[in-house]
């Protein structure tokens, strides 16, 4: 269960097929998972019209801090992005945070830095930040 009082964000990824259409979860083939129970990191494999997809997600075990690799030839075809939402609170005594309607409740905004940059979440009188960090290409979110 998530002991914050707010949903933090949901993450996930968006992969455009051939044909231009958005890939749907019945699209995903040859889905295979591995916890290494000794890092916590997860490696998740799947393929999209027999292209592979990798991705290794890792959490910080004192932080809110979440970290994740995808490697994959959508990419370089620029046919995979990521996809980063924040909704904005239900009321209910243990808010799951999936009110996705209420969009002018809230507003987020994106700053550059030298190393990537920072997603700014505004709510109410509560503010925080998701800052992606990495190479020119490549970033990383923090």
């Amino acid at each position: 269960q998530n002991p914050h009082r707010l949903q933090l964000g949901k993450s996930g990824m968006e992969i455009i097929k051939k044909n231009g259409t958005i890939a749907s979860i019945d699209d995903s083939q040859n889905i295979h998972q591995t916890l290494n129970a000794w890092t916590g990191g997860i490696h998740s494999h799947f393929t999209v019209e027999n292209i592979p997809v990798d991705v290794f997600t890792y959490c910080h075990q004192q932080q809110d801090l979440v970290a994740f690799r995808i490697s994959s030839p959508f990419l370089k075809e620029k046919r995979l992005q990521v996809r980063i939402r924040f909704p904005y609170p239900t009321g209910d005594f243990k808010d799951i945070g999936a009110n996705w309607q209420d969009v002018g409740k809230h507003t987020s905004y994106f700053t550059t830095n030298g190393k990537g940059g920072v997603i700014c979440h505004v709510l109410d009188s509560t503010k925080y930040q998701l800052e992606f960090r990495g190479e020119k290409g490549q970033h990383q979110a923090i």
